[in-house]
């Protein structure tokens, strides 16, 4: 199971979160997850977000439930991939025109280098009303901002 984390500028008022009610007719439950759930334990979930935040050099206040990222936060949560990235590129250009009209692993190698760059099978973020990768939110961020963390339900 994944998560979606709703994620806000300001502070987010208990009968704002999200729920499952949020995901009913939308595109996320129709493209990407099969059914949204909030039967999950809600702390546990903040608290790992919270140590992913830190682990990459981000600061949390988990009283307050915020979260602010510094200029090197996204570096650093993108550095792993972004090796392993350049490796699969490396070797998808030593392929020749045969490999690649007939090379079923190539497929998988494409699939694998998109997410290094935007992994759509990992957690999302929820935020004014649109959802995205928690990827395309890392990059998004203001560095030094602070945000504030919701409601958080689960997805498969």
């Amino acid at each position: 199971m994944y998560m979606v984390y709703q994620i806000e500028c300001s502070p987010i008022d208990k009968s704002d979160y999200i729920t499952e009610a949020t995901f009913f007719d939308s595109a996320f439950l129709k493209s990407v997850a099969d059914y949204v759930t909030q039967d999950i334990d809600t702390d546990n979930e903040a608290e790992n977000l919270f140590a992913q935040t830190e682990k990459h050099g981000g600061k949390c206040n988990r009283t307050e439930k915020s979260l602010s990222f510094p200029a090197e936060y996204s570096r650093s949560y993108f550095k792993e991939r972004f090796y392993r990235f350049k490796e699969l590129v490396k070797d998808m250009c030593s392929i020749d025109l045969q490999l690649f009209c007939h090379n079923k692993i190539l497929s998988s190698k494409i699939r694998e280098v998109s997410s290094c760059f935007n992994n759509r099978d990992e957690d999302y973020v929820y935020s004014d009303g649109e959802i995205e990768t928690f990827d395309e939110f890392v990059r998004s961020i203001s560095p030094g901002e602070t945000y504030y963390l919701g409601g958080i339900v689960a997805y498969k």
